[in-house]
Parts: C-alpha cells; structure tokens; sequence
C-alpha cells in the first residue's frame, strides 16, 4: 500500500492518551497528547491535565536520572568515567529535547488559544518550570537564556495572576516555584525569601476564609512555602 496512512484524528489521539496514561506508557502519552495540544483548539481541563501529566512524568524520570549521574561523578570512580560521561550526555540531550518541545508547544499553541487568565498563568508557570529544568544542567550561553527564559515566563504569569485571588493554587505555586528558582538557579537568597514571603503571608491571611474542602490544595502549597523559608533561614541566610 503506497498510500501514507493518515494522522490520527484529535479524538483519536486524545483516547490513546487516556490509554497510555492508564498503561503509564508515558513516553507514548506525551506523543499522543502533542497531537491533541498542536490541533489548533484550546485544551479543556481534562486535556490540559493529561497534558501537563504526560509531560511531568517524562521529565521528572530524566531529571532523577541527572541527579544520580551527578552523584556518580562527584564518587569519582576513573574506571567507569566515560561510561558515566556517555549516560550522562544521552540523559541531557533527553531532558533537552522534552523542555525544548513543551516550551515549543505551550508558545505557538496553547497559549495564543486561551482565552481564560487562570489558564494562562497554568501555562506560564509551566514555561517557566520547563525552562527551570533546562537552567538546572545546562551551563554557559544556554544557561543564561534558559534562566532568562524562565524568569520572563513566571513574571508574566505573576502579572496575569494578580487578578486571581491569592489562595489560588496555580498562583501559591507559581510563586512557590519561582522562588525555589531564585534560590537554586540564581543563587538569590534575598529574591527568594521575599517572593515566598509575600505569596505566605497574602494566601495565609485570605485562607481563613475559605471553605475546609476548597482549602486543601492551598494549604499544602502554603504549607510548602513556610518549609522553604525556614530551611532557607537555617542555611545562616
């Protein structure tokens, strides 16, 4: 048969999606569900789930995988040093390629079809996440534009966001994250006590009024919050 086969319908991929999520085949769900996010219509809440699901499982598999290979050089064994070197290259140019295509895909096609400013923000902390993980390995030119590149998209984020009240979970965890980034990518102490501070004390003082069952998702971000500062206290800052 000479006759290309067509390319799933976005029905079609959006079920294989739900499937590979159950048969957590996720290298597979991420390839199913970018054909959902690419077909030029905005996502729902169910697709942006699978979405941001099938992309989280990928990356964070990779991003232990880094870790431990760190940690293996840091043992320093000479006999297994290009063997650790070669894994090491194989996992980066992996964790490359998944930022590089979420990034991708969230700027041409789901955020110029949105509409909604909480979904907006969804989308710009997600950026900014994924730019994060490029600043956490990468070094030199590529650092700078990947730690660039995350600030911008957690400030617009952080821009959309104020007009979202601020126990809202997607704004305690922009401003979570984009504090840990401060902390860890920057290396500014300051910049990231202030950030969690004001997200701690803004959701703290409205989480009062809310009710318990719509409480418990800012809870935990609050939660989060409180722990990064007393740590980043302990650590003599």
């Amino acid at each position: 048969d000479t006759m290309a086969e067509a390319p799933p319908s976005r029905e079609e991929s959006l079920h294989v999606a739900r499937l590979m999520e159950t048969a957590e085949r996720y290298d597979e769900m991420v390839d199913a569900i970018r054909n959902v996010a690419t077909a030029g219509q905005e996502l729902n809440e169910e697709e942006r789930t699978l979405f941001a699901s099938a992309y989280k499982h990928v990356i964070t598999a990779r991003r232990s995988s880094a870790k431990m290979i760190l940690n293996l050089e840091k043992k320093g064994n000479a006999d297994s040093a290009s063997k650790i070197k070669e894994f090491r290259d194989k996992v980066e140019s992996e964790l490359s390629f998944i930022c590089h295509d979420l990034i991708n895909v969230v700027e041409k096609y789901l955020l110029p079809t949105t509409t909604a400013n909480d979904v907006k923000v969804f989308y710009y902390k997600m950026l900014g996440d994924y730019w994060r993980y490029l600043a956490e390995f990468t070094s030199g030119d590529e650092k700078a534009t990947a730690t660039k590149g995350c600030e911008e998209a957690y400030k617009k984020g952080q821009e959309l966001a104020k007009t979202m009240p601020p126990t809202c979970p997607v704004r305690l965890g922009l401003a979570l994250n984009l504090s840990v980034f401060y902390f860890e990518v920057v290396g500014d102490p300051d910049k990231a006590c202030d950030t969690a501070q004001e997200a701690f004390d803004e959701g703290s003082d409205a989480l009062a009024a809310l009710e318990v069952n719509a409480r418990r998702e800012s809870s935990k971000i609050i939660a989060l919050l409180r722990d990064n500062l007393m740590r980043w206290a302990d650590a003599g800052l």
